[in-house]
């Protein structure tokens, strides 16, 4: 098969991006963060880590969460100064790479603007619920050499609950969609995902954040794991705990994080995934200098251990690894300009001496610049080493990048425009996958619970093996938010 899932992941980031909303609240996230728990991009989502990546994202998501377009604009302002101890996984998920990005936080009055939802209030809490409706035309519904065209059919709703406490915080998000090509045989696309987090303010200096959440959803049919000829995909589902300490006091600030990540692949496609179940172990500790500049530097280090419920896969190769990640970088706390910006070098080793190790140089980076009052642009590049089943590969390095710049027309009407770049390198095998994506969208609020979007999206993908593919996506939908 010709492309791995970071590709439907990059699609759906560029999509939400595009229809997020004005562009002096757009976010700086277009992969899935380390603080989003996405499927997919939900990449993506999103992680569980803290405030909704990376979409940020995390982008997690690359790739932009979807939890972003389900907030009120007063509820997201991107150029709030970030977590500057945030503290990255150096693994990725099954279903989303994470890495630090500027979170989602509170504030805005929607009473004064006429085009953000109030949300349901009781006491110190808000309820934002959100439902989509819409549909369009992709001329390559499976995503793979030589596929075929399909109409689109999408239902998607989110729910979210927030605290406006002054100390401590807390966070439940829950999130699905329905995705059908009727046109085709493809098996409809379910997907759901859940997380509750929350930080305690133990002093003015100490904090504690902990998180935990739940993501479900069916393997795309362009992965690299999908046999070919296949109509069917195996479920994911990913069960996610983290728990991290942060100490701001004097000129060194400190953040310790551990978590844990089990991915289970089920058996109903008609063939046996079971032998990529794992679990993943992963501790990072970041110092950074808190010195009050607008630029911060800091120093990350991470470890991690992969463990498969199978000593040996079908291939007969123990794919389990452990592994770490050092790198150093720059937050940047600016008026105009904010996030961060890092590079250095991972390493993976496999229990399996005949599967060759993984390094590479790392950059992980996502930066918002409010350009204008009405004008965003946002930055996003990262690397991770993602785990693989194929014969003879030890894994493969992802590296990503992707450009955003949103403008709001008018008070209710904004346009935006994203370009994205994915490699994929396989290690221990001559096999290699780049992505290219383009994107441009509408969002027309018609007050403050209705707006019309409408997004397009070109790919490309280039394949080592030869099996090159593209793909256009025209949608067009509705969303009422309380």
């Amino acid at each position: 098969m010709p492309r791995h899932p970071l590709r439907h992941s990059l699609l759906c980031g560029l999509a939400l991006c595009a229809v997020a909303g004005p562009a002096a609240t757009a976010r700086a996230q277009v992969a899935v963060p380390d603080d989003a728990l996405t499927i997919e991009a939900i990449e993506e989502i999103e992680d569980i880590d803290g405030p909704a990546p990376a979409e940020v994202v995390p982008a997690e998501a690359a790739a932009t969460d979807p939890a972003a377009a389900a907030l009120p604009d007063g509820l997201r302002r991107s150029l709030d100064p970030p977590r500057l101890n945030s503290v990255a996984r150096p693994v990725q998920s099954a279903l989303a790479p994470v890495r630090p990005v500027p979170p989602v936080v509170g504030g805005g009055n929607a009473d004064e603007d006429p085009w953000q939802p109030l949300g349901l209030r009781a006491g110190n809490f808000v309820l934002l619920p959100t439902i989509s409706a819409g549909g369009g035309y992709t001329s390559n519904a499976a995503g793979t050499a030589g596929g075929k065209g399909s109409s689109i059919l999408t239902t998607s709703g989110a729910l979210l609950l927030r605290s406006e406490l002054e100390r401590h915080f807390f966070e439940a998000e829950f999130k699905g969609s329905y995705t059908d090509y009727p046109d085709t045989d493809i098996e409809a696309s379910p997907a759901f995902s859940g997380a509750l987090r929350g930080g305690i303010d133990l002093t003015e200096v100490d904090r504690i954040d902990l998180a935990a959440g739940y993501a479900l959803e069916r393997e795309s049919l362009s992965s690299e794991e999908v046999p070919d000829g296949a109509t069917r995909t195996p479920t994911i589902e990913v069960f996610s705990g983290s728990a991290g300490y942060t100490r701001e006091a004097g000129l060194l600030a400190l953040a310790i994080k551990g978590s844990v990540d089990r991915s289970v692949y089920g058996n109903d496609a008609g063939y046996s995934s079971s032998d990529r179940t794992n679990t993943a172990y992963t501790g990072s500790l970041r110092v950074t200098l808190d010195n009050g500049a607008v630029l911060r530097p800091f120093l990350e280090a991470g470890v991690f251990r992969r463990l498969y419920d199978s000593d040996g896969g079908t291939d007969g190769f123990d794919r389990s690894s452990q592994g770490y990640e050092l790198k150093g970088g720059l937050s940047v706390v600016g008026e105009t300009l904010t996030g961060e910006i890092a590079a250095g070098w991972g390493f993976e080793r496999l229990d399996d001496d005949r599967l060759d190790d993984i390094d590479s140089l790392i950059v992980d980076g996502a930066l918002a610049w409010a350009a204008t009052e009405l004008s965003t642009i946002t930055l996003d590049l990262g690397t991770s080493f993602a785990p693989t089943t194929l014969d003879g590969a030890s894994g493969y390095v992802v590296t990503s990048l992707a450009l955003g710049a949103s403008h709001a027309l008018k008070e209710n009407v904004t346009v935006t425009l994203g370009a994205a770049a994915t490699r994929e390198d396989y290690i221990g095998v001559s096999r290699s996958v780049t992505t290219y994506s383009v994107s441009g969208g509408l969002g027309w609020k018609l007050n403050r619970n209705v707006e019309l979007t409408a997004t397009a999206v070109q790919s490309f993908d280039e394949e080592s093996a030869g099996s090159d593919s593209r793909e256009t996506r025209i949608e067009a939908g509705l969303t009422f938010r309380q």
